[in-house]
């Protein structure tokens, strides 16, 4: 199954990545319903549900997670060029 999503969470946000051309769609939506990547984590299980009735694929991260500050400008730059 092909991941178009990833999540990670902390105490009180669930954060969702792109990880395919899809997933920029479905990442957009969340950004344009909530006004950020994320959802308080007592909706995370309802959303991730509605994203993979859509046929997304969601799951969590295994990645490390960073901080902004960690991106350099390159990153920055892609991300901006995604329009994220």
């Amino acid at each position: 199954m092909k991941i178009d999503l990833t999540w990670t969470s902390d105490s009180l946000f669930t954060t969702f990545l792109v990880n395919s051309e899809a997933g920029r769609e479905a990442y957009k939506q969340i950004i344009d319903v909530c006004g950020a990547p994320k959802v308080l984590n007592q909706h995370r299980d309802a959303t991730i549900y509605q994203l993979k009735q859509a046929g997304y694929g969601v799951r969590k991260s295994t990645a490390k997670v960073i901080k902004v500050k960690d991106f350099t400008d390159s990153d920055l730059a892609l991300l901006d060029s995604l329009g994220c």
